[in-house]
């Protein structure tokens, strides 16, 4: 399966969850296809900064020591995403999700370890807060979301200590 139509699974994921729906959530959801076995799919329900990064550490390693069996895997989320005129500095600046500006986006991106590919959706809602659409969106400011990097984006590469 291409980046592209990892990507566009993730979409249809993401639209089928929330899509008619005014409380549901995607939850970060992983997608792993492999040489020569079955694709996983695993959902990580995180509820904060520390269990993400636990869970990213806890998939980085068994990545790790199973890249040379993967082919290539994605993900999609929920996200709150806002702009911003300087660096972000965590001792000044709210989170997204704490701004009055932010944007409900739902974001999936997928990776083989040398291609990536990443697309942005806004959640679009009617009066009753029920979701109609997901809308393709672009973030202010970033010429093109092919530039993303990331920790998401970059568990296949080898680490050095």
């Amino acid at each position: 399966m291409s980046l592209d139509e990892l990507v566009d699974k993730a979409h249809t994921f993401a639209e089928g969850v929330l899509v008619g729906k005014k409380d549901a959530a995607v939850c970060p959801t992983f997608a792993v296809q492999f040489k020569s076995r079955p694709a996983v799919i695993l959902a990580t329900p995180w509820s904060s900064q520390r269990e993400r990064d636990a869970f990213l550490d806890a998939v980085e390693i068994t990545m790790a020591r199973m890249r040379d069996e993967i082919v290539a895997y994605s993900v999609v989320s929920e996200a709150w995403v806002a702009t911003q005129a300087h660096p972000f500095d965590e001792t000044r600046d709210l989170m997204p999700s704490q701004r009055e500006t932010r944007k409900e986006v739902v974001f999936a991106c997928a990776t083989d370890g040398s291609r990536k590919r990443f697309d942005l959706w806004k959640i679009v809602r009617d009066g009753d807060a029920v979701v109609t659409a997901l809308a393709p969106s672009q973030m202010e400011g970033w010429e093109s979301l092919g530039e993303l990097d990331g920790r998401m984006l970059d568990l296949l590469k080898p680490r050095t200590p």
